[in-house]
């Protein structure tokens, strides 16, 4: 077996932990001078076992002083055993309790018991505190968990111990390795010479010297420089073991006990999680909506408030659905087992589990709760539906992060989504609910319809403008157009869009001033009177004026003879017939006046209509005819 595991070994202070790892890895892991002083330990400490086949895993002593809980709890998230240790002289003792409710909420799957000190007691004593461990035990996961006597001065019961050990790493099945890599980092120190190290359990996927990593929350890209995996150079490590990652360019500084070495794009921190809570029974009084918790997250300890939707306090021993606003981000995954504490007094609440890693503020009813306990406890579609239902649109990385299912689970409970209608691809690697795009494409519907109603006259609305849905993404606002477009509903005309079944027209309340208007335009001829005149004159609205200048000129009716006129188009190709009907090739103005009977003020701007519709072509002082006058021209 190549897969990692770690081992924890929990229990009360001064039951032996440090002494039984020591006795079980031949590692001393009282490393402080401080530990070494007080002989308790303040840091959790680091070993290993060998398992043969050339495979160590990795031991993690931690701290029993009541004082050190939080990084008790550091070292234990993310291990796959628990020792738990209880000493013979003093048997259960408060943190024994606190560190066995820990090891429950956090999900730890396998626990053995270690009964320290067994030379200090007779037998009698013995066989009494082994049946106050049974009776802890009882009615828990790890009821039935093996217990062993040892004593790590003189070594008896070591080697046992030490077998179970062994054998439970050489069966355990392992985490999958196939997920981005999640490294939570609980160490940080200096090497001279080498710079800053950090150190982790890994959480998810596997770690490469040359991989492509980012520090979270701050999301700085970092470089590997070595990689160790227990005091060896190693090329990749996998999920479940012990690293100390040497980091290229990262001041000691820069990084923290609690920040998270990841896979680039893989995790988004969060502020706020849905989850499902359990109250320890021990919980000394209730707490209050919104009350101050700290939340303990693999390595994070974040000052947070807790949040429900369908009662305003939280009794012992009650599991319940809420969410946890936290003061600075965290990067956690569905599924991700945590502690709450009371900050003070100090107090271990109890815990629960990641529903939604990066959640939306939601409404306090009994609607919330069931849309929770369905994404908790439903099958992966309702998960992806819920996900979706929430983001609107999401990438397949996204739908990983949320749900917490592997890239198989996803692809396969995707396929079969897309298949029964619920789920569409959206472009490159996106995915949307098909209520949402269908709910996007009837709002941009809707919209158009509404421009069309309020600005007949317009060809279309402004594809920026149309386009603009504050609330939605974009990439799923671009799938809604493409379908659109696709099913014939709209049609783009430049910078504008319209729907297919519109024209534009005139208004009922202004059809006849507007048509009288453009008859008079056209019955001006050559010589139309400048815009303003013609709309005061009409009576017209300044909006509706202003529509209808574009209007005329967007279908072929008019066009724009100079700054402040406009021309009907009729009357123009009445002007190129009569004028190219009496010149030859060329003509000068002077011949252009007298023929169409028009002054140099209307002329002029006349002749140069003609040459930007490319009919004529300037040359000194006279005008050629181009090919295209046949266009304007009736045979």
């Amino acid at each position: 077996m190549d897969h990692a595991i770690a081992i924890g070994i929990a229990g009360h202070i001064d039951h032996g932990k440090t002494a039984l790892t020591k006795a079980l890895t031949g590692i001393e892991t009282d490393r402080l001078i401080e530990e070494k002083r007080r002989q308790i330990s303040i840091e959790n400490g680091y070993a290993f076992l060998d398992v043969g086949e050339g495979r160590r895993v990795a031991v993690i002593d931690v701290p029993g002083h009541e004082r050190f809980i939080r990084r008790m709890i550091a070292g234990v998230a993310g291990i796959q055993l628990v020792v738990l240790t209880v000493a013979a002289d003093e048997g259960i003792m408060p943190q024994t309790k606190e560190h066995l409710s820990i090891c429950r909420l956090l999900g730890v799957p396998k626990m053995v018991v270690a009964l320290t000190k067994t030379a200090l007691v007779d037998r009698i004593r013995l066989a009494n505190v082994r049946s106050a461990v049974q009776a802890v035990l009882m009615g828990t996961e790890y009821e039935g968990s093996p217990i062993y006597e040892v004593d790590s001065l003189s070594g008896a019961g070591i080697d046992e111990l030490r077998s179970a050990l062994v054998s439970f790493a050489r069966t355990y099945k392992g985490i999958s390795k196939k997920e981005p890599l999640r490294l939570p980092i609980d160490d940080v120190f200096t090497v001279p010479g080498h710079g800053t190290v950090v150190r982790g359990t890994i959480f998810n996927g596997t770690i490469r010297k040359d991989g492509a990593y980012v520090l979270l929350p701050e999301n700085r890209p970092v470089r590997i420089k070595a990689l160790q995996a227990h005091h060896v150079q190693v090329s990749e490590a996998g999920a479940g073991g012990r690293v100390a990652v040497n980091l290229a360019a990262v001041d000691r500084d820069e990084v923290k006990r609690g920040d998270v070495l990841a896979a680039d794009g893989a995790y988004e921190p969060s502020l706020h999680l849905d989850v499902r809570l359990q109250a320890l029974e021990e919980m000394s009084k209730p707490l209050k909506q919104r009350a101050e918790i700290m939340f303990h997250l693999a390595a994070a300890a974040i000052p947070g408030r807790l949040i429900f939707y369908d009662r305003n306090r939280w009794e012992p021993g009650e599991a319940v659905y809420g969410q946890i606003e936290l003061s600075r981000p965290v990067v956690a995954k569905k599924g991700d087992r945590f502690i709450v504490r009371r900050p003070s007094p100090a107090e271990t609440l109890g815990g629960g589990e990641v529903i939604n890693p990066v959640a939306e503020k939601h409404r306090h009813r009994a609607e919330t709760v069931r849309e929770l306990k369905k994404l908790a406890e439903g099958e992966p579609e309702d998960w992806i539906k819920a996900a979706l239902k929430e983001n609107q649109i999401m990438d397949g990385q996204a739908i990983l992060r949320m749900t917490g299912l592997d890239e198989a689970s996803r692809d396969s409970v995707l396929k079969r989504l897309i298949a029964q209608g619920e789920v569409v691809e959206a472009g490159a690697g996106l995915y949307a609910s098909r209520f949402a795009l269908e709910r996007v494409q009837a709002r941009l519907v809707d919209r158009l319809t509404a421009f069309h109603e309020r600005f007949p006259l317009r060809s279309g609305m402004s594809l920026a403008d149309w386009r603009e849905l504050h609330d939605v993404p974009e990439a799923l606002v671009e799938e809604a157009e493409r379908r659109l477009k696709r099913e014939g509903t709209i049609a783009l005309q430049g910078h504008l869009v319209h729907l297919t079944s519109f024209s534009p027209h005139a208004p009922a309340a202004w059809r006849e001033p507007l048509l009288a208007l453009e008859k008079k335009l056209t019955a001006q001829g050559l010589m139309p009177a400048a815009w303003a005149d013609l709309v005061k004159e009409a009576g017209l609205a300044e909006t509706v004026a202003s529509d209808f200048y574009h209007y005329l000129l967007e279908q072929g009716k008019a066009l724009r003879l100079s700054e402040d006129r406009l021309i009907a188009v009729r009357a123009v190709r009445q002007g190129i017939e009569r004028l190219k009907a009496a010149t030859g090739d060329r003509f000068t103005i002077a011949e252009a006046k007298t023929i169409l009977g028009l002054t140099r003020k209307f002329a002029i701007p006349f002749l140069e209509l003609c040459d930007r519709l490319g009919v004529t072509k300037r040359e000194d002082s006279v005008r050629v005819w181009m090919e295209s006058v046949k266009a304007w021209c009736r045979e």
